[in-house]
């Protein structure tokens, strides 16, 4: 087709080609030649009316067939609805991909971009193309890949013309996708996505012809050579455009009539199309968000287990009603306080069926784990899907922070953490368990981090990275808060607020030109995604405790003191071990019943360290405080509290250790020495002993509850946090209000990534690369957030990013854990 041959405009050019491809005479024998004409009779039909009123019989009489023929050739309506979508997209390519041939590349580029909003903006093309949005909208992955080749096309056609530029010498650019994305950029966004997404037409205040060839000239004026500049005065090709358009209405006569005929009300899906989203849905893409409050979803997991009814003989339904009763036991009593009596009765079985089933308690507490492993994915994978792919990642990070708040999986959380340490006699298999349906979780993010990436919204880079980078910072306000014993977390502005910047955030390290382009047009604000933000809630109300307000931490000060004053130990365990034994010698004083009160607490630190919470036993600890059992239980005539106050000094310990300070001069690597700091500490399998009391405290109570620590580590952890940030901002590297999110923000991902991984399951993680490498990568991260234009101006001139080489690291890896990563599990 040349230019001369065009017709004026594109719904006159399809007619054109189908009219004749309907009156070709060829064998009629042949199931090609048939099919073709059936597939041209479907799109025929298509723009003469529209797919809600397509028939089989009227697309047979079109073609010239019958109806039993055309079902021998399509079984199905969907097969015959696909042939004439890709027909279509077939003569559209055709007339958007024929070389306009002009010396003028302005005129040239304009009619060519002209061509494509022609299909976007005519209803019979919107018609006729709208299975691609069904197809886009489900992700149909058989369709999708389908339609790809003619998408790269179009794509292939752009990229030549942009050749051309440059061999005309009037473009100086690496013609790639990143340069397709800047050309139509501004005109889809002007053009497109208001036509496709919303019912609200786009009316040009001149032609929109005019507007693609502004759209043109900002282009080349931004990007075109010397040459171009000098062409274009040279041979005046500005004036041309008048005269062109006097000639000839390139964009034909309904140029700027309002396009109604895209509502959701003119729009209806066809049959078989039912499965592959709607108008209605496309026209969400705005809609208020978020979506009404669904109920707990691990909870209802659990419920919907047990309501299920049981045939007799039926043990397989039996087994599960007894793992879900034992979820539901964790959950209200706690794993330490499970009964098997009570799991029996929740399960509606006899006690003589349960120990039937499971004569052990260890194969019962694992097959459960494994059945909640199972419904925690079963409820990510209840996430409604939202059809803009930015607020459909919000839609999962909310579902994903919902889930962890559930006090349902808190317990189970807790139960899983207490399976897989150090002392649980059943922690290997547990742990295999917990890593296997830990990688289903991350599959999930994986799918969806990817997607973003495929569509452009998100800059390519290591997928694993970025799910901790989202997910640490929830993970830290709900799942870690909880597991610390700091009780509940509750944001300032509600939590719609809080995962929306969260994954702001996310967007702004990892978010494409695509992405900025999007919000800017479509008024993808994070502001109105979290604009129903309830008031903020006060905090649950705590039973009465007696210790609830304590004013610190066993000791804290004096293990303060003794890292200042140095020297500093090896490692954690070194510092540990050195003033333990200092605790536990005798004072001169043998009747000084504070030295005593301090030996009896650091031995039962000790004991927990050496065999395990539930293995504790009071003749233990008083035999290595050097005191008798009667004065032991004198001085702590209560179990809880005494396991309260070495909790409390092991918790010392972790802080005195994590809160020192780093002399580093680059903000980059001071950060992420901090980072580094709690890495080595939590992933030593001898730190997790330590801390082990923390999580049998934790988990010998099926309530939501926070330990008596609670109020000044949160406290003490902010003001360590603070002063960090303080010397940020004193020296001009760092802006923001110091908060909670800003700790989280850069604590976050590599607590999730050490700390969660080996606490929760109990396997070493492995990262990609060093973990040097990795808290290097999170505090950049962080700075990107946070970080001034002082900052990235001083960053590029003193170099700060050319680090020394990161020492390897010592921690042993785990080859269950790096399934994870590869997603083999």
């Amino acid at each position: 087709m040349t230019a001369s041959q065009e017709p004026k405009d594109v719904d006159a050019f399809i007619l054109q080609q189908l009219e004749l491809m309907l009156s070709q005479k060829g064998n009629r024998l042949d199931p090609t030649f048939r099919r073709e004409r059936i597939a041209a009779a479907v799109h025929f039909e298509t723009l003469s009316k529209n797919y809600t009123q397509l028939s089989a019989p009227a697309v047979a009489k079109r073609a010239g067939v019958s109806t039993a023929t055309l079902y021998r050739l399509f079984p199905d309506d969907n097969a015959l609805y696909e042939a004439g979508f890709f027909l279509g997209v077939q003569q559209y390519l055709a007339w958007l991909s024929y070389d306009f041939d002009h010396p003028n590349p302005l005129l040239r580029l304009a009619t060519l971009l002209d061509r494509r909003v022609q299909v976007w903006t005519r209803p019979k093309a919107m018609e006729a193309l709208s299975p691609l949005y069904y197809i886009i909208g489900a992700r149909d992955p058989n369709l999708s890949a389908q339609a790809t080749p003619y998408l790269k096309h179009s794509s292939d056609f752009w990229l030549a013309q942009f050749n051309k530029l440059k061999t005309e010498g009037y473009l100086d650019l690496e013609t790639d996708w990143n340069l397709l994305e800047i050309f139509w950029g501004p005109i889809e966004s002007l053009l497109f996505y208001p036509t496709v997404l919303t019912d609200l037409p786009y009316i040009s205040e001149t032609s929109k012809f005019e507007d693609c060839w502004r759209a043109v000239d900002d282009f080349l004026t931004l990007y075109g050579t010397p040459h171009f500049q000098k062409n274009r005065e040279k041979l005046n090709w500005d004036a041309e455009l008048a005269a062109f358009r006097t000639a000839k209405s390139v964009s034909g006569p309904c140029d700027d009539q309002p396009l109604s005929f895209y509502s959701a009300q003119s729009l209806v899906q066809p049959s078989g199309w039912a499965d592959r989203g709607s108008a209605q849905t496309r026209l969400a893409m705005n809609a208020p968000f978020p979506r009404a409050e669904q109920p707990p979803c691990f909870e209802q997991q659990i419920r919907n287990q047990l309501s299920v009814r049981v045939r007799r003989h039926d043990d397989g339904t039996r087994s599960y009603l007894i793992l879900a009763a034992v979820l539901q036991e964790w959950a209200e009593v706690g794993l330490l306080s499970a009964q098997m009596t009570t799991i029996a009765a929740r399960a509606k079985v006899s006690t003589a069926t349960l120990y039937r089933l499971f004569p052990n308690r260890e194969e019962m507490h694992l097959e459960a784990l494994a059945l909640g492993q199972q419904l925690l994915v079963e409820a990510m994978k209840e996430c409604q899907q939202h059809p803009n792919p930015v607020r459909d990642l919000l839609e999962m990070a909310q579902h994903y922070a919902a889930v962890l708040r559930e006090p349902y999986f808190k317990q189970f959380s807790l139960s899983q953490t207490f399976l897989v340490r150090m002392d649980s006699s059943v922690k290997e298999q547990a742990s295999i368990i917990a890593v296997a349906g830990y990688a289903g979780l991350i599959q999930c993010w994986q799918e969806r981090l990817q997607n973003l990436v495929d569509e452009g919204f998100l800059k390519p880079a290591s997928i694993n990275h970025m799910i901790f980078r989202l997910i640490g910072p929830i993970e830290a306000r709900t799942l870690h808060w909880h597991q610390s014993g700091r009780g509940t977390y509750v944001p300032d502005k509600g939590w719609l607020h809080e995962v929306a910047t969260i994954v702001e955030a996310f967007f702004e390290i990892y978010g494409t030109k695509k992405y900025q382009t999007a919000c800017q047009t479509l008024g993808w604000d994070w502001s109105s995604f979290a604009a129903a933000t309830p008031s903020p809630q006060p905090e649950p109300t705590q039973a009465p405790d007696a210790t609830l307000e304590s004013k610190g931490l066993l000791q804290l000060e004096s293990l303060e003191r003794a890292i200042a004053e140095g020297p500093l130990p090896a490692d954690f365990i070194a510092f540990v071990e050195g003033q333990h034994t200092h605790m536990l010698a005798h004072g001169s004083n043998r009747l000084d019943t504070s030295d005593r009160y301090l030996r009896i607490v650091a031995a039962t630190l000790y004991e927990n360290y050496r065999v395990g919470y539930e293995q504790i036993s009071m003749a233990g600890i008083a035999k290595r405080a050097g005191v008798s059992t009667k004065t032991l239980y004198r001085t702590f005539p209560d179990d809880l509290n005494l396991y309260q106050e070495a909790h409390s000094l092991g918790l010392a310990f972790f802080s005195a250790w994590l809160s020192r300070d780093v002399e580093e001069a680059n903000p980059i690597k001071r950060m992420a020495d901090y980072l580094k700091i709690a890495v080595d500490t939590y992933l030593d399998t001898r730190s997790l002993q330590v801390s082990s009391i923390q999580f049998g405290l934790l988990a010998d109570q099926g309530r939501e509850t926070r330990l008596h620590t609670s109020n000044f580590i949160k406290s003490y952890i902010f003001a360590f946090w603070s002063r960090r940030f303080s010397r940020l901002k004193a020296e001009g590297y760092l802006q923001g209000e110091i908060d909670w999110a800003m700790i989280h923000a850069l604590y976050g991902p590599i607590q999730s990534l050490s700390w969660g991984h080996k606490s929760n399951l109990g396997a070493t993680p492995e990262p990609e690369g060093s973990w040097a490498e990795a808290c290097w990568h999170i505090a950049e991260d962080f700075f990107v957030i946070y970080g001034t234009p002082q900052f990235h101006v001083k960053r590029k001139a003193l170099g700060w990013d050319a680090a020394e080489e990161p020492e390897p690291d010592t921690n042993s890896s785990n080859e269950v854990m790096a399934a994870v990563r590869t997603n083999e599990i």
